[in-house]
């Protein structure tokens, strides 16, 4: 074996036992690359070290490891050319050693096929992003369209004020409610049995919005696209309860004599102060991910870096799970039905399959500010076929 194979060996090693530098990670990566396509890798690990190896790789944290990599030496996250370059650079090269296969989106985009070309060539209008978009309806049955509402205190429940702030974020500013003998007496003198605590209201995000909420106790909430909480203008003495469709992000407020309960479907949460993610869409397996703190659901508990799923806990990955809240779609191990529900929801979408679902798997992640079309790009460098028309997508 020559000395230059010694290095390669060399290099593997200390990539399988997870100890290779950042240095060393990005010549064997380099090589892998360069020789990849040809099977040479994968000949000269099998000769030397024997298949088994393969085996030995942790895809995930080496998945992850080159991202963080790759984001270290460009400085740049979350962008269509990052991905289409440097990062794909590492990814592929994991993904050939570790025999997962041809990687999916690939960066020598020069190999696309003439037909590829010709079937996605549409002239389109461009379909834009989704925004701070978001339905307000009140206990009496009235709305407000949040997005063209104007800044400032929209509308008073009690003691309890609505205010939109600049950032696109609707604020309930309100005193508790005091106890009495005869009921509750809220801050401004009304006797009664609760009057503003009964003042539920819901906020809506349309498909291709989302939005931002702090409730009266201070608990943060975030609404994906094509989601809702339904809420108290003011929460009672007990307990503090809302009902949630869609996806949302909570960052709980603490108060111990008062837990927060989040009802979702046929699920039940019931948590003191912590941050957690609901998915709860009706094409989607509902999942509850924990972010930090203890949340109890149904009768289990989870830990922080877990999810709740089908009845069972399971370790998750946290950073995918949110990475909407983030700005950004994580499609890392996606197929590609999940992945155009996700773009359906955000862009407003329709989306069609003419014939057999493409069977692939995606690496990598895109920022949501992009238009559509820069997105659809990467259907291009996978070879999928597709074609749009008004705000239906067909995948061919």
């Amino acid at each position: 074996m020559s000395t230059s194979q010694d290095h390669i060996i060399y290099l593997w090693n200390r990539f399988v036992a997870k100890t290779a530098t950042k240095q060393e990670l990005d010549e064997l990566f380099i090589y892998l690359q360069q020789t990849g396509n040809d099977n040479t890798s994968l000949e000269l690990i099998q000769k030397y070290l024997g298949s088994n190896t393969i085996e030995e790789i942790d895809r995930e944290y080496w998945l992850n490891k080159a991202g963080e990599i790759t984001e270290e030496n460009t400085g740049i996250v979350h962008r269509v050319h990052f991905l289409k370059t440097a990062w794909f650079r590492y990814a592929a090269a994991i993904l050939i050693i570790a025999g997962i296969g041809a990687y999916l989106w690939n960066i020598n985009s020069k190999v696309k096929t003439e037909d590829t070309k010709i079937a996605n060539t549409n002239t389109i209008k461009e379909i834009l992003p989704g925004g701070q978009r978001a339905l307000l309806t009140l206990a009496d049955g009235s709305t407000i369209e949040l997005d063209s509402a104007s800044n400032g205190q929209l509308a008073t429940q009690g003691s309890s004020k609505i205010i939109k702030l600049e950032d696109g974020q609707l604020v309930y500013s309100a005193k508790p409610p005091i106890p009495s003998r005869g009921g509750v007496v809220s801050p401004d003198g009304e006797t009664g049995v609760g009057s503003v605590q009964r003042a539920t209201n819901t906020m809506s995000t349309p498909r291709g919005g989302q939005y931002q909420l702090t409730l009266s106790d201070g608990t943060k909430v975030f609404l994906n696209a094509a989601s809702s909480i339904t809420y108290p203008a003011v929460f009672n003495n007990k307990t503090r309860e809302v009902k949630i469709t869609g996806e949302v992000y909570f960052d709980v407020s603490k108060d111990p004599s008062k837990p927060f309960i989040v009802k979702s479907g046929s699920d039940q949460l019931t948590v003191l102060g912590t941050a957690f993610n609901i998915n709860n869409y009706p094409d989607e397996i509902s999942k509850t991910s924990l972010i930090e703190g203890a949340v109890k659901i149904n009768d289990q508990t989870l830990k922080p870096g877990q999810a709740y799923s089908q009845g069972k806990l399971t370790t998750t990955n946290i950073q995918q799970d949110i990475a909407w809240m983030k700005g950004y779609f994580d499609f890392n191990g996606a197929d590609l039905p999940s992945v155009m529900r996700q773009l359906s929801r955000w862009y407003n979408i329709e989306i069609k399959y003419s014939g057999k679902i493409p069977d692939v798997k995606f690496v990598g992640k895109l920022s949501r500010d992009l238009n559509l079309s820069q997105v659809l790009e990467t259907l291009n460098d996978m070879g999928i076929k597709y074609s749009i028309e008004r705000t239906t997508l067909t995948i061919k």
